[in-house]
């Protein structure tokens, strides 16, 4: 079993039983590349037909916007997002767990979010929502948690991180000048400002 399906078994032995009329929203927080989407894939294929996905990269703004206020080499920064549509369709799922909701998923492939493009049912009573920014101790971030039933930190040392963002580069493709401007003038500079801003979790692993 591999270090994320470990910390999955973990997490799972944290979960309550739960009505079908409840739902449940384990948080997973952490900077880019620290394995919040690995951990989310092994915890949901755990879960099985119980567990349904929010992912805070869906609420990326869309690029014609961040091109036009001049933030295209940003992208993924906190400042690029929108936590309130984010918080909204968090509500959502929290409140009203009969119904069946459908919310938007970021395209890797593209670097774009797809609106519509997953179906939360209401017998997916867990939801595993990640993101880079979860955690932070700042509004509109910090109105976040009330909504968490269970947080979860990932913390990796910054040497894993750096090794992780350039392999993510270069595996879609990038050239080595675009994947070092990439890392460094926004990727590490995004990991340090999650690391510095957030605050704790239920549970934390390095």
């Amino acid at each position: 079993m591999n270090e994320k399906a470990n910390i999955a078994d973990l997490i799972i032995e944290n979960l309550p039983e739960l009505e079908p009329v409840q739902r449940f929203v384990v948080a997973i927080a952490g900077p880019p590349a620290s394995g919040k989407s690995t951990l989310t894939e092994e915890l949901l294929a755990k879960l099985g037909s119980k567990g349904g996905a929010l992912g805070l990269d869906a609420y990326h703004l869309d690029d014609t916007i961040l091109e036009a206020r001049g933030e295209g080499h940003r992208k993924g920064a906190v400042h690029t997002f929108d936590p309130i549509a984010y918080k909204n369709t968090l509500v959502a799922l929290k409140t009203n767990p009969s119904e069946t909701v459908t919310v938007p998923v970021f395209d890797r492939s593209i670097e774009i979010s797809r609106n519509c493009a997953h179906v939360i049912e209401p017998q997916q009573t867990v939801l595993v929502t990640e993101g880079n920014y979860l955690l932070l101790e700042q509004d509109p971030w910090l109105d976040l948690k009330q909504h968490f039933d269970l947080t979860v930190k990932l913390s990796p040392s910054f040497e894993v991180i750096e090794q992780r963002l350039h392999q993510r580069w270069v595996d879609h493709g990038y050239p080595p000048a675009e994947i070092e401007a990439k890392v460094n003038d926004n990727d590490l500079p995004n990991a340090k400002f999650v690391v510095e801003n957030s605050g704790p979790a239920d549970l934390e692993f390095d």
